[in-house]
């Protein structure tokens, strides 16, 4: 194989490499999960956009239809989320419970 979804080769390292560095060197090689989702656009949300994607809510959201990444005022990936006539919702959740 070479590649996966978005990644390729020029990523990728042997479990010799990856054995061979110290453990919080090989925390280093741990990618953000948003990073799967690169091929969406991102949308900032709102603190009250924020709060009902976190409470499994729908909102307004006046944008084209289509699938985005959902991030929240501080910068946090919270989920990706589809837009239809101007109705977000959740696809799939990423945020930490508190």
């Amino acid at each position: 194989r070479t590649r996966a979804g978005c990644f390729g080769l020029d990523g990728a390292h042997t479990i010799e490499e990856i054995m061979a560095m110290p453990p919080e060197a090989r925390l280093s090689l741990l990618l953000p999960v948003d990073r799967l989702f690169s091929r969406y656009p991102a949308l900032p949300l709102t603190e009250n956009q924020t709060r009902r994607v976190k409470c499994g809510g729908t909102f307004s959201l006046p944008c084209a239809d289509g699938t985005y990444r959902f991030y929240g005022p501080d910068g946090e990936f919270l989920a990706l989320g589809r837009v239809e006539t101007g109705t977000a919702s959740t696809v799939k959740s990423f945020f930490e419970v508190n």
